[in-house]
């Protein structure tokens, strides 16, 4: 039932946990053995749940769902959803079952190994983006196909994350994309960039708390604080995780993590920091100047 899946969602907020997958990819009551439980209502429980965890819980974590339907109604699931933290898969993948026999499972399965292959990916910000999965085959709904320009447009554009089939190579995901379409901004729309957002708020959360947390709030313990952040942070500098930029108007490099600041408030210790997460690369543009050649015999 709803209140199964809510219960389970109740209890990862008690752990730390990177991602989570609630195994449904459309009403249960499809599937027999008398369940109620429905995709609408599960749904919006995952998007509850990633807000409050990277909210109150303190325990960011990133979501993955399968739905089944045709493009329209992926499309208004996707857009139902419209999170950072949650990411959509639509497409049926043909695996190996527990009998070793070849055979298609629904979307929910290949929301599965998105999470799987997030958390295997070789370096935090590391984008899922033309990784191959480990498939006999993929297939959709009949309204749309991962081939076609304009299918695969309107899919991005709605933040739905799918994969297509290269003849001779494999099956690879086209983009690591979230369900987040509000504004058009990488920091929220790329699952890569969000899962650097989580790794950072999280473990610099962590490392704080676990360092000062009961101690006095001195003078010198509030430059303590500051130091063990600009520690951490430089750490993540080292590792690629957060990256320089440049300021377009002046051509001034701006430091990976800027602006770092930290005040005392009562029993209360604020951080403030700005910092560029490392982005994954979609597009190369290719521009060529033509000249013709002068020639002399």
């Amino acid at each position: 039932a709803n209140s199964d899946f809510q219960a389970g969602l109740d209890a990862l907020l008690l752990k730390e946990v990177n991602y989570v997958v609630p195994l449904i990819d459309r009403d249960l009551s499809a599937e027999g053995l008398s369940s109620t439980a429905t995709w609408a209502s599960v749904s919006q429980q995952l998007l509850d749940h990633v807000v409050r965890a990277r909210g109150a819980a303190g325990l960011e974590r990133g979501g993955f769902i399968g739905f089944r339907g045709t493009k329209a109604q992926i499309v208004a699931a996707a857009n139902g959803l419209n999170d950072e933290d949650v990411q959509l898969m639509c497409q049926n993948p043909t695996v190996l079952d527990a009998s070793g026999s070849l055979a298609a499972k629904g979307p929910r399965m290949l929301a599965v190994m998105g999470a799987s292959m997030r958390a295997g990916v070789p370096e935090i910000g590391e984008p899922l983006t033309n990784k191959y999965l480990r498939v006999s085959a993929l297939s959709q709904d009949s309204s749309w196909d991962p081939s076609d320009v304009t299918d695969s447009a309107d899919l991005i554009n709605a933040g739905v994350m799918f994969a297509e089939t290269i003849p001779g190579q494999g099956t690879r995901w086209v983009r690591d994309i979230t369900t987040y379409v509000k504004t058009d901004n990488l920091a929220y729309m790329e699952g890569s960039v969000r899962d650097v957002v989580r790794y950072i708020a999280f473990n610099l959360r962590k490392e704080l708390d676990n360092r000062f947390t009961g101690r006095k709030s001195a003078p010198s313990t509030v430059s303590a604080v500051r130091d063990a952040a600009a520690s951490l942070l430089e750490s993540y500098r080292s590792d690629d995780i957060i990256v320089e930029s440049t300021d377009p108007a002046t051509g001034e490099v701006i430091r990976a993590y800027h602006n770092l600041k930290v005040t005392s408030s009562g029993d209360v210790i604020s951080v403030n920091v700005g910092i560029f997460p490392v982005p994954g690369i979609n597009f190369e543009l290719i521009e060529i100047f033509l000249q013709l050649p002068t020639q002399s015999a």
